[in-house]
Parts: structure tokens; sequence; C-alpha cells
């Protein structure tokens, strides 16, 4: 939906079972962030803006200037805005 957005971090482990491969890792509690608001709603818009645009042109998603500015904006809003 344009008008929600919530970022989610989760902290796995891989089990090694074909059945369930991965699990929420019960050590890493602490790791475990969630958050929502106007700012992730920004975000996720300027994502929509920057990936079609990259696949128009025929580049990578994950390179170049557009990509390490996201990742920057994403690791700065996951410590502001998640709890």
């Amino acid at each position: 939906m344009f008008d929600k957005a919530t970022f989610a971090q989760v902290p796995l482990s891989v089990t090694g079972d074909a059945a369930q491969p991965v699990v929420v890792d019960p050590a890493a509690g602490d790791a475990y962030r969630v958050g929502t608001s106007a700012t992730w709603r920004l975000g996720k818009k300027a994502l929509g803006a920057y990936v079609p645009g990259r696949f128009r042109a025929g580049l990578p998603v994950h390179a170049g200037t557009g990509w390490d500015v996201m990742a920057f904006g994403l690791r700065g809003a996951t410590r502001w805005l998640t709890r």
C-alpha cells in the first residue's frame, strides 16, 4: 500500500534442517527492531522510484551512488526510527 510502510529487522539463524531452514534467533532478542513512520513511507516511495529507473537503464540495482545513499539512509533510519 502506498500509505503504509513498516521496517522490521529480525535476527535469523540457519538450522541446517531442510524442513525449516531458518528460525528467529532466540539469543539475539536485542537485535530485533520494528518501526513505522512517515519517514519510512518516504523511503519506500524513493526506493519505488529508484529501482524501476535502474532497470530501465539496464543497470544493477545494488550498485552506484544512488544505492550507497539509500543504504546510508536505511542504516541511519533503523537507528533513529525503530525501537
